[in-house]
Order: structure tokens, then C-alpha cells, then sequence
């Protein structure tokens, strides 16, 4: 073939690429990133097919049939997916690209998981698998509605609190406080459970109270003020500045007296009130959510901890309770 026929070829191809709305022109680094997205084919089947019937014409094989500058064919090879998500660069996809490696996702599913689920809850799927061992699929691949959410943020916050040095430190000491028995029906399933709370790490004596309808109701489960530790450092304190009231000039023992009295009288306010806890205080997502006790597994751990709303009224602190339960089938 002589270099006017070749040259007139080339034109002729162009002219094909130009007619069905190709590239004009293709530079070298152009192809060689269309070669790193997997090697797709730059024109169309149909323009492949015209510019193929006309080369036949000048006897040039297809082979030959050069794009721009670049003479080598490139072969089709479709990109997965899959592929896609796991070479992809983008930050926003780091926690995706996790669960997909994690559960072997295919196509379909990831692009159930793209359309479905936020990359905060796939956050926190995997932090509760790092936790537990469990991919809990219920919430993935699905529209979640508010109750969803919100039992999601409850696993996620529970196993926070299980690696919290408070929370361990209380978990220790309950082994040797006498635990209060109730027992609860949790999704229509009846437990035995046994139940601690600690103002911060302080335990709390725990009992039954009459509620609001008497011996005809439920009993409440409550502890008084006057069993807290606050409430007892603040009587041995009273104690204490009152015995040192004599040795005082007259002024200042009667100034004294009168603050002593004003904190005494607190105390008596106090006395008898009763603090109320709920069940939901301890039992708050199922068991099969929450990690079984001990080695052989046959209780369920439970852990919460709520700050008070208000400052301590003996120590003026804000304190917080820890709740902690342990859930058995009847």
C-alpha cells in the first residue's frame, strides 16, 4: 500500500468517527487512562462496523485500522462494580470498601448498599463487628425508619461502654454486692435478671417501692437519698463542725450554727425521697445484641450509664448512674 493510499485511509476513518459524534482526535494519555479504567473501547459498534466496511474497500485489514496515533487494537474488558469500589481512592467510600472485602459483596448487593445505607451506619456496623464478631445484616441493604436507627445507635453506644474504665471498674465490684431480682418478658420472651446501679462507681442499695397505685400496682425499683454516699459525708461533716461550735467566739458559733442547721435541715428534706429507676434504665435493645457472660454463656451482660439532669444536692457534683444488669431465660 502506497503512503497517498494510507494517508487517504486514515482520512476516510476520521471522517467515520466525525459523522457518528466520535473523538476528533485521541491523544496517547488519554488512551493509556482508558487502559488503566480496564481497556474499554473507544468507539461504538456501529462506528467500528462503518469504518470497517469502508478500510475493506482499500483492502486494509482491520488491524490496521488506526484511531489518532495509537495503532495497537484495545481490547474490551468490562469493569465490575465490585472492581470499581475497591480501586477507588474517594474517602467517602473507605468504609464501604471495608464491609465489601469483610462480606464478599457482589454487584448487585453493593449497589443495594450504595443506594441503602450511609456510610454512618456502615461505620457502625463495622465497629460492632470488630466488637462481636457479627455483621448484623438486618441493617444494611434497607431504608431504616427511626426505631431502626435508633436500636443501631443503642448496639453501637453499648459496646462503647463495655471498654469504658468506669464501666469495667463497676462490672469488678458488682461480684460482691447483693443484686436486686426482677424479672421481664423482652419480646415476648420471659428473663430472670439481676440488677446494680452505682452513683458513679459508689454502688446503690436497690429495693421494691409501693408506685402510684399502692399494694394494687407494680412496685417501683428505687433507692432513698439518705443511702447515698454524699448524703452520709455530708452528715459526718455536720457532725463533725458541730463539735468544734464551742471552742468558737459567740458570733461565730452562732454564724455556725446556722449554717450547720440550714444543711441539717437539708438532709431532713432529703430523708425519705426516693429515687425511681425504670427497667429500660437497665434492659434497652434484646439480648441476642448484647455479649453473653462468662465462658459459658448462659446469662446476657447488660451495660448503661445515664448523667443526672441536675447537680448533687449534698455535694453540689454532676453525677452519673451506671446501670448493670445480668439477663437470664426463665
Amino acid at each position: 500500500m502506497t503512503k497517498e493510499k494510507g494517508l487517504a485511509v486514515k482520512d476516510e476513518a476520521k471522517r467515520y468517527l466525525q459523522a457518528y459524534g466520535e473523538y476528533e482526535e485521541v491523544s496517547p494519555s488519554f488512551l493509556r487512562f482508558r487502559e488503566e479504567l480496564g481497556e474499554k473501547i473507544l468507539a461504538s459498534p456501529n462506528v467500528r462496523a462503518a469504518a470497517s466496511a469502508h478500510i475493506s474497500k482499500h483492502e486494509v485489514p482491520l488491524q490496521e485500522f488506526q484511531v489518532g496515533t495509537v495503532g495497537a487494537p484495545m481490547k474490551y474488558r468490562k469493569t465490575s462494580l465490585k472492581e470499581a469500589i475497591l480501586k477507588s481512592d474517594d474517602p467517602s467510600l473507605r468504609f464501604h470498601k471495608e464491609l465489601v472485602t469483610i462480606m464478599d459483596l457482589n454487584d448487585n448487593q453493593i449497589r443495594e448498599l450504595l443506594q441503602k445505607s450511609t456510610a454512618d451506619t456502615i461505620e457502625k456496623i463495622l465497629f460492632i463487628y470488630q466488637k462481636s464478631g457479627k455483621i448484623l445484616q438486618e441493617f444494611l441493604f434497607v431504608d431504616l425508619d427511626s426505631t431502626q436507627i435508633q436500636l443501631l445507635n443503642n448496639i453501637t453506644r453499648y459496646f462503647r461502654l463495655l471498654e469504658d474504665e468506669t464501666t469495667q471498674k463497676c462490672l469488678e465490684s458488682r461480684k460482691n454486692i447483693e443484686p436486686l431480682s426482677y424479672d421481664v418478658e423482652i419480646d415476648r420472651e420471659k428473663f430472670t435478671t439481676k440488677l446494680w446501679a452505682f452513683l458513679d462507681t459508689d454502688p446503690l442499695p436497690l429495693d421494691f417501692y409501693m408506685g402510684p397505685f399502692g399494694p394494687y400496682g407494680e412496685p417501683v425499683i428505687g433507692t432513698l437519698y439518705r443511702l447515698w454516699p454524699c448524703y452520709a459525708k455530708l452528715r459526718e461533716k455536720i457532725e463533725n463542725e458541730y463539735r468544734t461550735i464551742s471552742s468558737l467566739p459567740f458570733e461565730k458559733a452562732v454564724e455556725k450554727m446556722n449554717e450547720l442547721k440550714t444543711k441539717h435541715d437539708l438532709l431532713k428534706e432529703y430523708e425519705n425521697e426516693m429515687i425511681k429507676f425504670d427497667i429500660s434504665h437497665w434492659i434497652y435493645l434484646p439480648p441476642r445484641y448484647a455479649k453473653k457472660n462468662g465462658i459459658l454463656g448462659g446469662s446476657y451482660i447488660y451495660v448503661n450509664r445515664v448523667s443526672r439532669p441536675f447537680p448533687c444536692p449534698f455535694c453540689g457534683r454532676n453525677h452519673y448512674y451506671v446501670f448493670i444488669g445480668e439477663v437470664r431465660k426463665r
